[in-house]
């Protein structure tokens, strides 16, 4: 389903993310080096616009929160703030270990995506949030060694 979701994405929202280009997301996801952090950010803002029979069975709006949760879980466990409450869920702790290795600009970028895609789904609170997160993120490169 992921690689219908990134060629949705791409399809509706290239121009609103022009840092992210198609031919490396795609890329880096058949090569298993696409984060799932931004993959579920990206899958979480295109299952809402997908026209999938895999997703309309599900419900767009269901399978777009799910991705939604798994992006929060990665933002919230490379930030080391256990807002959330995490599950038991099977993914949860591949998510975990999987994000601890991203690359802030990639979190960046994942972050930039998930507060769209909460935006989109009508949570007001999470384009906040996130704002003050990016704002934290753009920080410690510039900052150097300092404890989020």
């Amino acid at each position: 389903m992921l690689v219908h979701l990134v060629q949705v994405f791409f399809e509706c929202f290239s121009r609103n993310f022009p840092f992210l280009q198609y031919d490396d997301v795609s890329r880096r996801m058949f090569n298993g080096t696409l984060s799932p952090l931004l993959a579920n950010s990206i899958a979480s803002l295109a299952a809402r616009h997908s026209q999938s029979s895999d997703v309309l069975v599900r419900g767009a709006s269901a399978v777009s929160n799910t991705y939604t949760d798994m992006a929060k879980v990665g933002v919230l466990s490379v930030l080391s703030e256990p807002v959330f409450h995490l599950t038991d869920h099977p993914h949860t702790q591949r998510l975990l270990h999987d994000s601890s290795h991203v690359p802030y600009i990639e979190i960046l970028h994942a972050v930039i995506v998930l507060a769209w895609s909460e935006y989109k789904a009508g949570r007001m609170a999470g384009p906040t949030e996130y704002s003050q997160v990016r704002l934290r993120l753009i920080a410690v490169p510039l900052l150097g060694d300092v404890d989020l």
